[in-house]
């Protein structure tokens, strides 16, 4: 809720004009943890194409748009 104190603007806008508070972040994630944009490097070629059962009918697009040939590039 934009209150004009706390959050005087929406993020995007403070974001977008520079006024966001300068501190440092600290982000990352533990082995098992789901999300999207994480490296797996456990995951091999044959988990990897299992997205067919994950994603039915869009599994074909899915594999084409992100192929893995190895155990290697599976896991990113």
């Amino acid at each position: 809720m934009i209150d004009g104190h706390l959050l005087p603007a929406s993020p995007n806008d403070i974001f977008a004009q520079g006024k966001q508070n300068d501190v440092p972040e600290l982000t990352g994630c533990n082995k098992g943890d789901l999300g999207g944009g994480v490296p797996h490097p456990d995951t091999t070629v044959e988990a990897f194409e299992n997205a067919r059962q994950r994603y039915g009918d869009m599994s074909c697009a899915f594999l084409k748009i992100y192929p893995a040939g190895s155990d290697a590039q599976a896991g990113l």
